[in-house]
């Protein structure tokens, strides 16, 4: 799966210079996509009777072998260290000739001939090769040979293999924030290409139980990039968000997961049950961050006092029970006044 935040996949080891195998033509490197290298051909062989690249002969070469993953690479020398002209060429697979391996494009046989995969010749005058959206299959194992574009030529080189696909999503930023009724969640993109949806996901660890917490269409002119807003009306009291990116072919992307802790309330009835009640006590729950007394107010429909009284919460989580067995049935409100202000809750009482 991939991820929003890692949108580039170009991964420098520059400065690292790799020895030269003892026959250049026999020990192909081993490397991987996302590589760069400073290398070097001193010392390699003039690789006559190998087979050439098209029409071009390639001198001292210097052989390298990855494994496709399915995506478009280019294959460079085209950085700051490359000082002399070089041609690349990529081959399918190799044979075994004479002890040593020579790249072929196609199997047939031990032949000098053959059809590369791809050619890049830089030319004259420094000229740097460059092999442009090369299609890889996953899995099939390519070799690489650079060398000189001139006999004689040898010097140190880039050698870069970068893949080409695009993220979907450039994801500029994501972040929330908490409000008075919920978490607002927001994130904007530089550029997307065949998004169909944006999900925000929400837990409360940050790891599993994921659920969704909204979801909006990707903008028709988000090609450019675009600004998303969902509100959360349930967080929790810390909400982690993750952003998950649907393709129109059914791909999708995550991003980095955030969090957002919501201030405590000062005063805040969390709870009231049963609800309805038919007789007998019903308990209400009141969280609070201080000690503090509080006035009560229990009403009918017609605004007639039932009752009122005084009751003293404790920091933390309190459990306040008012005997209904006297009420008739029907609606009353329960209203609380503390430090905060009001907050009025509905009771139903049957028979």
């Amino acid at each position: 799966m991939k991820t929003l935040s890692t949108l580039y996949l170009c991964f420098a080891f520059a400065g690292v210079i790799y020895a030269q195998p003892s026959d250049d033509r026999c020990t192909p490197f081993l490397v991987t996509i996302g590589d760069v290298r400073i290398d070097s051909n001193d010392g390699a062989t003039t690789d006559s009777g190998d087979p050439a690249c098209g029409t071009e002969n390639l001198f001292h070469s210097v052989w390298y072998t990855f494994v496709g993953n399915g995506n478009p690479i280019n294959i460079s020398t085209c950085g700051n260290n490359t000082n002399f002209d070089t041609d690349i060429g990529v081959f399918s697979h190799m044979i075994d000739f004479g002890g040593c391996w020579f790249g072929q494009g196609m199997p047939g046989g031990c032949s000098s001939t053959g059809t590369p995969v791809e050619c890049a010749f830089g030319g004259s005058n420094n000229a740097l090769a460059n092999a442009v959206n090369l299609s890889t299959t996953n899995g099939t194992v390519y070799y690489i040979r650079v060398s000189s574009h001139t006999s004689g030529q040898t010097g140190t080189f880039d050698f870069e293999i970068i893949d080409q696909t695009v993220a979907p999503v450039e994801l500029v930023n994501f972040w929330a924030e908490p409000f008075e009724k919920g978490n607002t969640v927001m994130w904007e993109t530089a550029s997307e290409e065949n998004v169909l949806w944006h999900v925000v996901e929400k837990s409360t660890n940050g790891i599993d139980s994921w659920k969704e917490a909204g979801k909006l269409v990707s903008t028709s002119a988000a090609d450019r990039g675009a600004f998303y807003e969902v509100i959360d009306t349930d967080p929790y009291n810390n909400t982690y968000y993750r952003l998950r990116v649907v393709d129109y072919d059914g791909s999708e992307q995550l991003s980095d997961v955030i969090s957002v802790k919501r201030p405590r309330p000062e005063f805040d009835i969390s709870k009231i049950y049963p609800n309805p009640i038919m007789d007998g006590e019903v308990t209400i729950q009141i969280d609070s961050d201080r000690n503090e007394d509080i006035k009560v107010r229990i009403m009918d429909v017609s605004g007639r006092n039932v009752d009122r009284f005084e009751y003293l919460v404790r920091d933390g989580l309190n459990e306040m029970k008012v005997d209904v067995s006297d009420w008739r049935s029907g609606v009353y409100f329960i209203q609380f006044e503390s430090r905060q202000g009001y907050s009025t809750r509905k009771i139903f009482k049957q028979e």
